[in-house]
């Protein structure tokens, strides 16, 4: 039998990668368990184009929605910047879904100047937080979304909704995102 000696590097390498292998088999399981055979339990959402609305109603952005099965509960957060060309003018933001959810439970943040914001908690779709003013035109500020669901029996789509308070255009930023996290 030929049995060749690894030289002492070598062996350092060889046993490196055996631990990395052991480590990525291990969270590879752990996320499979956590969310299903394969799947992670999160699930990212990215704004690739900012998003601008007139609308005085609220209207879903694009891009940052969630397929809600029946009776799946699931966790969300976003992350944005927004801005207004009027500085009498601000975004609204919500959150809306399948109807008959069992419960729903979110909060918003909406920064209307580098130091000062607005809280909203809410327990019901599309009754979020309205802005009346920002600082200065045309600058990004930002607004985190996050909370729950319990859905009820329909399936439909978990989404995240913006508004204008007077009807001038209010802007979501590129780069903005969401997590899901299915527990």
């Amino acid at each position: 039998m030929d049995v060749r000696r690894l030289d002492p590097i070598e062996q350092v390498v060889a046993d490196l990668r055996r631990e990395l292998d052991d480590l990525k088999s291990t969270i590879l399981r752990r996320v499979s368990l956590a969310g299903g055979a394969g799947q992670s339990p999160l699930s990212r959402v990215l704004l690739t184009a900012s998003q601008s609305t007139p609308s005085t109603s609220f209207v879903n952005v694009p891009g940052m929605t969630y397929a809600l099965a029946a009776s799946e509960l699931v966790a969300f957060c976003f992350h944005l910047t927004h801005r207004s060309a009027n500085t009498a003018e601000a975004v609204g933001l919500a959150i809306n879904g399948p109807a008959g959810p069992t419960w729903v439970s979110y909060a918003i943040r909406l920064y209307t100047t580098t130091t000062s914001s607005l809280w909203a908690r809410s327990t019901a779709y599309d009754t979020g937080v309205q802005g009346t003013s920002v600082l200065t035109a045309n600058t990004s500020y930002e607004a985190l979304v996050y909370g729950a669901v319990q859905n009820g029996a329909n399936a439909g789509t978990l989404a995240l909704r913006m508004k204008s308070e007077l009807g001038a255009s209010v802007t979501l930023d590129e780069g903005g995102f969401g997590v899901f996290y299915k527990p």
